[in-house]
């Protein structure tokens, strides 16, 4: 141990390229609603909580509870800039015995409030350090709701190492944006309003890092069901072309039969050979099969004179799901 380098942490982009994040400068609004992306997430001030337990002859302790972040000096031989992300409290060095790496996000300087898990699961939000188990209490994810985009990491067992210790991070929440296009080429559709109903939006987690893989459970704790409802005060005209009638808005994970009731109601004008009639639709979504975390899923809108139609499409390159991170010691 005494031969080796402090341990060390970088981030890695999590997408599919596997690609290094850039450390580039974060241009972003501070308090804006947005998910983390590899520019966002190397914004300086950013800050991810480690944990490493050692298990050496049968006894397991806490080596390691500090934080993280981009801009940190490092006297580490191991530090490379903007590739690993240096300890608030470095530096920490290699001990004997087998070393269980975790952690989260713990601080999203992109947003002004709500940025951390603590303001933002309020009470509840708590580790056990005996369990490794992380408990997120409920919380209900609706259109005002702050888009803090938690994330944690996969559990990285090892022995003493000399080279950076990699942590895969994924999203705990799915998101969802709402597109619309008109196919009759000889009629107009302006959409008023935009209501989805029946979605399960509150809901608390359990992440166990106890084991050699990260767990996570989530539960539905309460009965009443969530509504997103826009409203277009001068109308959003359609055109053949799919055009995005929303932002993009955080929800829970939701299963298939979490859509059982759920529903989208829209409300439209269409102007056919001069004359325009108010319309209002109701579209059921059970046939949705369900909305996976840290997928983003555009419900698409068709409207073709007299009927309406939708379908789900996912967006699996949400590169917010930042991937392998590599600890620093």
């Amino acid at each position: 141990p005494n031969e080796l380098m402090p341990i060390s942490v970088s981030a890695v982009d999590g997408s599919s390229t596997k690609a290094l994040l850039n450390n580039g400068t974060n241009n972003a609004t501070p308090g804006t609603k947005a998910m983390l992306d590899a520019t966002t997430f190397q914004t300086e001030g950013n800050r991810i909580q480690i944990y490493d337990f050692v298990t050496s002859e049968g006894v397991t302790s806490k080596h390691i509870d500090d934080q993280i972040g981009p801009e940190l000096d490092s006297n580490s031989p191991l530090h490379q800039e903007g590739v690993t992300w240096p300890f608030v409290n470095e530096p920490h060095q290699w001990i004997p015995g087998t070393h269980k790496f975790f952690g989260w996000l713990a601080l999203d300087k992109n947003m002004e409030s709500n940025n951390n898990p603590e303001v933002f699961f309020s009470t509840g939000f708590s580790f056990d350090n005996t369990t490794k188990v992380l408990t997120i209490p409920e919380k209900e994810m609706t259109a005002s709701t702050p888009q803090f985009d938690f994330m944690y990491s996969n559990v990285f067992s090892t022995e003493p190492i000399n080279t950076p210790v990699p942590l895969t991070f994924k999203h705990l929440f799915s998101a969802f944006y709402i597109t619309g296009l008109n196919r009759d080429e000889s009629s107009t559709a302006t959409v008023k309003s935009i209501t989805i109903s029946g979605l399960k939006g509150n809901k608390s987690a359990v992440i166990d890092f106890s084991g050699d893989q990260t767990a996570v459970s989530y539960n539905t704790t309460s009965g009443e069901s969530t509504s997103f409802s826009f409203d277009f005060s001068t109308g959003v005209a359609l055109t053949s072309t799919a055009k995005n009638l929303t932002d993009k808005y955080m929800i829970w994970p939701q299963t298939g039969e979490d859509f059982a009731n759920a529903k989208l109601k829209i409300e439209y004008e269409v102007a056919i050979d001069g004359r325009t009639t108010e319309e209002e639709r109701d579209v059921p979504l059970s046939s949705i099969a369900g909305w996976e975390a840290g997928v983003v899923n555009a419900i698409n809108i068709v409207i073709d004179v007299d009927q309406i139609t939708f379908y789900i499409r996912s967006l699996e390159d949400w590169n917010t799901e930042i991937k392998d991170i590599v600890v620093e010691m």
